[in-house]
């Protein structure tokens, strides 16, 4: 009974880096949506694509980075698009 509870808690909280991954690909206009058996993410219009399926561990992590570069030109690895996102970057006008 130990076993099963530990499973599903760990399937429940998931990788913080899946979470990381998923808050940035939210961020680029991708829809998540939780499954039963894990997640389905669906690229915005203007990328197109299939969708793509995913359980949302850390096993997981690199199969969808390599997947997502490959399938529509996203890296979700670089923190450098994290910090130049305009919504994030603040300009100042000279007056």
């Amino acid at each position: 009974m130990y076993f099963v509870q530990f499973i599903k808690m760990v399937y429940q909280h998931g990788s913080s880096e899946i979470k990381r991954v998923f808050k940035y690909l939210k961020r680029k206009g991708f829809a998540i949506e939780e499954r039963k058996n894990g997640y389905k993410i669906v690229p915005p219009n203007c990328i197109g694509g299939d969708f793509y399926f995913t359980h949302g561990t850390e096993s997981a992590y690199h199969s969808l980075r390599r997947d997502f570069a490959r399938m529509y030109s996203v890296d979700v690895t670089s923190d450098t698009d994290l910090q130049t996102d305009p919504v994030y970057t603040t300009r100042t006008v000279k007056i």
